[in-house]
């Protein structure tokens, strides 16, 4: 995942309403190799692995619905939420194509998460999505609004960017190209650090490779926020949630390391 912008799209600046209008668009097709069933499996291991009967699921920031949709799939109650209707949409009409039924709702902003009637075993916030968060307090109104999702015991799941990482081996340009027969186009990103604030400033481009491509260009630029590990396992634990373990994204078998782009984080909320 170096240098691609984060999956999801629940990010702290909502104006315009949908900025990831456009971005939604193109996004299943840039992200067409990407592996939600492998990331799926792997949230759930780290539900077992802390032993949690888990039965209700909140996913936050949840894009286009990779991820919940197979939750959904795999017997969870699943609501999922996003801050761009227009993925919200996406994330519909796959679901009604496999007969899913599943809550979801667009124009959800991740720092102002409401109290569920009914609190949720497990939130859950991947690809990276709470490195739209530019500030503390953004971060911290996060962490509040997790708190109050879940019941006591329930489990807290999210993946950033790890800073140690970035400021050693971040690439400045990526070129990839993606689609499916119907149409493909080139992504070109380009990243900018400014390890004064802990931010990057992604850059994309999405060229056509059809014969008007001028004329389907698509440009984005996101902000977002890498974290260190440490500055993320205290923000969790002023949260009043219990630091359970940072492990490298998709490998629960060891602790991470400064060299891992993705960290993992699984945090609980207290018994009470």
């Amino acid at each position: 995942m170096i240098l691609c912008v984060t999956t999801a799209s629940s990010g702290p600046r909502p104006e315009p309403l949908d900025q990831f209008g456009a971005y939604a668009d193109v996004y299943d097709l840039v992200y067409e190799d990407k592996d939600y069933a492998s990331e799926t499996s792997f949230v759930e291991r780290l539900f077992k692995r802390h032993r949690i009967e888990t039965h209700r699921v909140l996913d936050v920031a949840a894009g286009t619905g990779g991820h919940a949709l197979l939750l959904a799939e795999r017997g969870y109650e699943v609501i999922a939420q996003d801050i761009s209707p227009s993925m919200a949409d996406r994330t519909r009409e796959k679901a009604s194509a496999r007969g899913l039924k599943l809550e979801i709702n667009g124009g959800a902003d991740m720092r102002t998460l409401p109290l569920p009637a009914t609190p949720f075993d497990a939130v859950v916030c991947l690809f990276a999505s709470v490195n739209y968060l530019l500030e503390a307090a953004d971060l911290e109104s996060f962490l509040a609004g997790v708190l109050r999702s879940l019941a006591p015991g329930g489990l807290f799941i999210c993946d950033f960017w790890n800073g140690l990482a970035c400021l050693q081996a971040h690439e400045r340009v990526r070129v990839k190209e993606a689609g499916d027969g119907a149409r493909r186009f080139l992504r070109v990103s380009e990243t900018e650090l400014f390890p004064m604030v802990n931010q990057a400033v992604v850059s994309f481009r999405f060229v056509s490779l059809g014969e008007s491509r001028s004329a389907s260009e698509i440009r984005e630029t996101h902000r977002v926020r890498y974290f260190f590990p440490l500055e993320m396992a205290e923000a969790v634990v002023r949260s009043g949630l219990v630091l359970l373990e940072l492990v490298p994204f998709l490998d629960e078998t060891r602790a991470a390391q400064p060299s891992d782009w993705n960290v993992t984080l699984v945090a609980r909320r207290n018994e009470e």
